[in-house]
Formats: structure tokens, C-alpha cells, sequence
């Protein structure tokens, strides 16, 4: 069974896995500040924002996003980086 919700305490070295995961295959390489910083932002929870998906318990994707006003007066939220645990892709490429 999938769950989404926000991220805990307990979720940062899945988190940072998954998050290591995403910036490698841009070919981004990051000083640990850079996850320091953003793990940070994330448990504020109040200017970035991040979300897990948990398969059977275990944290197997993530998205970051931000809300932003938009010009027609309405406020709109950006999706910034998302990412999926290499071994769920394998499972659903086999299953088709």
C-alpha cells in the first residue's frame, strides 16, 4: 500500500538517499550544506516544501515544491524536484 504525507524527523536518511539519487542523475554534485539546508526548509515547512510517497513503511519517493503568487491574484505551487527509489521503477517495469 502507497501513503503520502509530509516527512519526519525519521525520514532524513531515506530522504537524503532519494534526494543524493536525483541530483546524481543531473550530474549534480553537492556539498552536504547544500541537504543540510534544504532538510531544514523542508521541516519548517513554511517557504519549501516537501512530501513522501511510503510503500509497505518504506520511503520510496519524494517531491520538493514551493507555493508562489501568481499575476491573476490566485496563489499556484511549483513542483522543484521530485524522485523515485530506483528499485520501485524495476518493480513497475516488470510488472507490464
Amino acid at each position: 500500500m502507497i501513503t503520502i504525507g509530509k516527512l519526519g524527523l525519521d525520514d532524513r536518511a531515506a530522504w537524503e538517499k532519494l534526494f543524493r539519487g536525483y541530483t546524481a542523475f543531473y550530474q549534480e554534485d553537492h556539498p552536504q550544506s547544500v541537504y543540510d539546508r534544504a532538510w531544514d526548509e523542508f521541516q519548517a515547512d513554511e517557504r519549501m516544501h516537501a512530501l513522501g510517497a511510503w510503500l509497505d513503511g518504506s520511503l520510496v519517493g519524494i517531491v520538493h515544491f514551493f507555493p508562489h503568487p501568481q499575476t491573476t491574484g490566485t496563489c499556484g505551487a511549483r513542483k522543484y524536484d521530485s524522485g523515485v527509489a530506483w528499485e520501485v521503477t524495476q518493480r513497475r517495469n516488470t510488472r507490464s
